[in-house]
């Protein structure tokens, strides 16, 4: 008798597992903003390539962040307007707020269908970096972005900054970038 109950009992667990899972399956991909299924998980993120059909995946651990999110792709947490582009160097997670969409737009690898949707959690994960090195001049920067706008403050090579800075999260940046954000004092 107790065999046949733990067999009842793991078949009737078994079809509440397999219900569950059905429900997330069945969930139309068009819709993901909406469904259910964007919530699954503590990380997920979603795109829209080809204008009309959504690709979702969704992880239980940052660790796998970089199978789903390469090197230098853009992304936006829901319902929120920053992008960022992310980046991978010794084994660190970061990502640099592009200030506004003129920058955005040019550079030129970059395209808005690209964008991905990540939840806050994927967010919270990567580093936020404020360093950048300018293509054009080669000055390192330390950039305090505010909205649109922002200011840069050079750093200036072997001061107490530049000794103390995690170089790993330097980002390469042109000079339209540099440009865009006003000049402060150097910091040194």
């Amino acid at each position: 008798m107790k065999n046949v109950k733990k067999v009842l009992l793991s078949m009737a667990l078994f079809a509440s597992l397999l219900a569950t899972n059905l429900q997330v399956l069945a969930c139309d991909d068009s819709d993901c903003e909406t469904c259910d299924c964007v919530k699954y998980g503590h990380y997920y993120a979603y795109w829209n390539p080809d204008g009309d059909v959504y690709s979702y995946d969704s992880w239980d651990s940052s660790s796998d962040m970089r199978k789903y999110i390469p090197e230098g792709a853009t992304i936006r947490v829901e319902g929120g307007v920053d992008v960022y582009i992310v980046k991978y160097n010794n084994g660190k997670m970061y990502k640099r707020l592009v200030l506004n969409p003129d920058v955005f737009v040019n550079y030129r690898h970059l395209h808005w269908d690209d964008v991905m949707t990540v939840s806050q959690d994927v967010l919270d994960v990567y580093i936020t970096s404020t360093l950048v090195q300018s293509e054009e001049t080669g000055m390192v920067y330390r950039l305090y972005p505010s909205g649109d706008t922002g200011i840069k403050r050079m750093v200036e090579e072997d001061g107490c900054v530049w000794n103390e800075m995690d170089q790993d999260s330097i980002y390469l940046i042109n000079g339209f970038d540099e440009r865009s954000y006003r000049t402060a004092s150097s910091l040194d």
